[in-house]
C-alpha cells in the first residue's frame, strides 16, 4: 500500500472522509439494486441508462453518428479496452467510475486541508444529490479525479503533474476546458510574484502544464475534422443532439422556468429543470462569493502579502491548508505562509463552466456540474468546521448533520429516477 494512502487511513479524519466516499457507493449500489428487483430490469440495462449506452456505443462501434462527437473519447476508449478483455462496457465503466471517484474524494479531502473540513467536504461531494453520475459509468468521476488532482498539485507548483492529471480530465470532458480557466489563472498568479525568474520565465514554467491538455483537445478536434469533414462538428452535434445553441442567459432562464412549470403546467421532467435554476442559483452565488473573496483578498493586502511560491526545492515548504484554495474565510492572509491563495482562480473555474452552460436554449447539466465546482464543497466544509465557541461549534455540527442527511435523500431520490430511466439531467 503507498505511503501516503496509509496515512490518509490512519488519520482519524482520513477513516472519516474513506467512510464517507465508501457510504455513498454502497447506498447508490443498494438503489440499483432495489430498482432492479422491484422493476424485474435486468442489472445491466439499469446501470446502462442513458448516455452510458452512448458511450457503449462508441466503444464498440466508434464515432458512426455526428451526434456522438459531444461525447469526449476518454471513457470509450478504456470500455473498449474493458471489451478486450471479455468486460461489458457498463462494468468497466462502473468500476472505473468506483476508482476515479475514490481518487477524486482523496484530492478533495487535500484540497479542503485534511482535517474535518477535508472529511466533511468529502462527504458533501460522495453525498451530493447529483452523486449517481459520479457512480455510473459516466464521465464525471474520471474527470474530477483529474481535475481535481490537477488543482492540487498546480497549488504546489508541480505544473508538470498538473498537467498530466489536467490531461486525464480533458480527454474524458469538453469542461476541462473550464479547469484549464482556472489554471491558467493561477498560473499566471504564481509568475507574477515568482520573484526566482522573469516574468517571462516564469509564465513559460508554468505553461509547460497547459500544453498537454491542449494537446489533448487539439487531437480530439483534429480526429472529428478527419472524421466528420468540419472543424465545428462538436458545436454541430451539441445543437443536433440536444438542441443547444447559443442564447442569452435571460432567454435560457425564461425557458427553463416554462420548462418547470413556472406560471403553466409542468410535466414529469418540470422537478428536473427546477433543479436546473436552483443549482444556477448556487453557482451564482457560489460565484459571487469567490470574487468577493479575491477582491477582498486584495484590498488587504494588495500585491504585497501575495507572495512567490516557494513549494519546490529552493523555496521551504509551507503547511497547506484550505485557505491556500480559497484565502482566509475570515479576510485574513494565511497564517504563517508565503504561499498565495487562489479564490480568483477558482472564481474563474467556477464561472466559465456557470456562464457556458447559461448561454442555452435552456440551463442543462449545470446540476451535473455542480460536482465539478469542488470551491463550494471547499468552502462550506470550512465554514462549517470552524466555530469560535461551543455554542457555534454545537450549531455547525447540528447544520452539517442535517444538510448530509437532505443531501443524501435527494441523492437516492435522483438515483431511483436515473436507474429507471427517466430524466435525471
Amino acid at each position: 500500500m503507498p505511503t501516503r494512502w496509509r496515512l490518509l487511513t490512519r488519520s482519524p479524519t482520513g477513516r472519516l472522509a474513506f467512510h464517507g466516499w465508501l457510504t455513498s457507493r454502497l447506498l447508490l449500489l443498494i438503489s440499483a439494486l432495489l430498482v432492479a428487483w422491484t422493476s424485474g430490469t435486468p442489472l445491466p440495462l439499469v446501470f446502462s441508462r442513458w448516455d452510458v449506452a452512448q458511450f457503449a456505443a462508441i466503444a464498440s462501434d466508434g464515432y458512426t453518428e455526428l451526434t456522438q462527437a459531444a461525447f469526449f473519447p476518454g471513457l470509450p476508449a478504456l470500455m473498449a479496452a474493458g471489451g478486450m478483455i471479455g468486460l461489458p462496457a457498463w462494468l468497466t465503466g462502473t468500476l472505473l467510475a468506483l476508482v476515479a471517484s475514490g481518487a477524486a474524494a482523496w484530492a478533495l479531502y487535500r484540497l479542503a486541508g485534511g482535517g474535518g473540513a477535508g472529511a466533511l467536504a468529502v462527504w458533501g461531494w460522495s453525498l451530493a444529490p447529483m452523486a449517481v453520475f459520479s457512480f455510473a459509468a459516466y464521465s464525471e468521476a474520471p474527470f474530477c479525479a483529474g481535475a481535481f488532482w490537477a488543482w492540487e498539485l498546480a497549488r504546489r507548483g508541480r505544473w508538470g503533474w498538473a498537467g498530466l492529471w489536467a490531461s486525464v480530465a480533458m480527454a474524458f470532458r469538453v469542461s476541462g476546458l473550464f479547469l484549464l480557466v482556472g489554471l491558467g489563472i493561477m498560473a499566471l498568479m504564481q509568475a507574477w510574484h515568482d520573484r526566482r525568474h522573469s516574468l517571462g520565465r516564469a509564465i513559460g514554467l508554468r505553461a509547460v502544464g497547459l500544453i498537454g491538455p491542449l494537446a489533448v483537445l487539439a487531437a480530439y478536434v483534429v480526429f472529428l475534422k478527419l472524421r466528420f469533414g468540419s472543424w465545428l462538428v462538436w458545436f454541430e452535434a451539441q445543437r443536433q443532439g440536444w438542441g443547444r445553441a447559443f442564447h442569452w442567459p435571460w432567454q435560457a432562464i425564461i425557458n427553463t422556468a416554462r420548462a418547470a412549470g413556472i406560471g403553466a403546467a409542468g410535466d414529469d421532467n418540470s422537478v428536473m429543470f427546477l433543479a436546473e435554476l436552483l443549482v444556477y442559483l448556487i453557482g451564482a452565488l457560489l460565484l459571487i462569493w469567490l470574487m468577493r473573496r479575491a477582491w477582498r483578498r486584495w484590498r488587504a493586502g494588495g500585491s504585497q502579502t501575495l507572495r512567490r511560491v516557494a513549494s519546490g526545492p529552493t523555496g521551504p515548504r509551507q503547511a497547506y491548508t484550505s485557505s491556500h484554495v480559497l484565502g482566509d474565510l475570515r479576510g485574513s492572509s494565511p497564517s504563517g505562509s508565503d504561499e498565495p491563495s487562489y479564490p480568483l482562480a477558482a472564481a474563474g473555474l467556477v464561472g466559465s463552466s456557470w456562464l457556458a452552460l447559461s448561454c442555452q436554449v435552456w440551463l442543462m447539466s449545470l446540476s451535473r456540474s455542480l460536482l465539478i465546482w469542488f470551491p463550494g464543497f471547499v468552502a462550506g466544509a470550512v465554514w462549517l468546521t470552524e466555530a469560535s465557541s461551543p455554542q457555534q461549534q454545537r450549531w455547525h455540527r447540528v447544520m452539517a448533520a442535517a444538510i448530509l442527511l437532505a443531501s443524501t435523500l435527494l441523492m437516492l431520490w435522483w438515483a431511483n429516477r436515473f436507474f429507471r430511466g427517466m430524466w435525471a439531467s
